[in-house]
């Protein structure tokens, strides 16, 4: 059992920056299961390594704004999702090089998972499917952990994941920032 750390302002890769809200739903980190890595340095194309789907746990989840304090808040969740969408900052096993650097030991090698950090098109959410929900004002950052055995989920099923969101209430257009950490089995 592997675990992994991702946040969407990394900036390792693709110059990540953090996600602007709007009034919509935007998925700030996903994770799904992945069952491939492309060997590193191979051309696209390249040599494939298939491994089986592993489950994954979501255990740890930190939130806030990188902007000047104002009265007003941010709903955050966390969804099953369906199948992980296009985005942005897509880190996904060793497809990237970067993504062994997730790795909380660096003894685990690179997460087999699809990650991804300030999806540009959103998931497909599992509808009434809201695993973890929490309104938070923007003056204060937020951690959320899991009481053992009471992980956030996702089986090893082709495209099951979940996806951490934000909606900007009223009028909060400014950025927000996430930190996922989550396990591999």
């Amino acid at each position: 059992m592997a675990n992994y750390t991702l946040s969407n302002s990394t900036g390792i890769t693709y110059g990540t920056s953090c996600q602007a809200m709007t009034t919509t739903y935007k998925s700030i980190i996903t994770v799904a299961v992945g069952t491939s890595n492309v060997a590193s340095g191979a051309p696209s194309g390249g040599v494939v390594t298939v491994y089986p789907p592993r489950r994954g746990k979501i255990y740890d989840i930190l939130v806030g704004q990188p902007a000047t304090p104002a009265d007003t808040y941010l709903q955050w969740d966390v969804m099953r999702i369906s199948a992980a969408g296009s985005s942005q900052n897509t880190f996904a096993g060793a497809l990237t090089s970067a993504s062994s650097l997730f790795a909380c030991d660096p003894a685990d090698g690179s997460a087999i998972a699809f990650i991804s950090a300030n999806s540009s098109i959103e998931t497909n959410v599992t509808a009434i499917a809201d695993l973890w929900s929490v309104a938070i004002n923007q003056r204060a950052s937020y951690r959320w952990v899991a009481a053992p055995g009471s992980e956030l989920t996702y089986p090893a099923v082709s495209s099951a994941g979940l996806a951490l969101r934000a909606l900007g209430a009223g009028s909060y257009t400014g950025q927000v920032s996430a930190t996922v950490m989550f396990q591999e089995q």
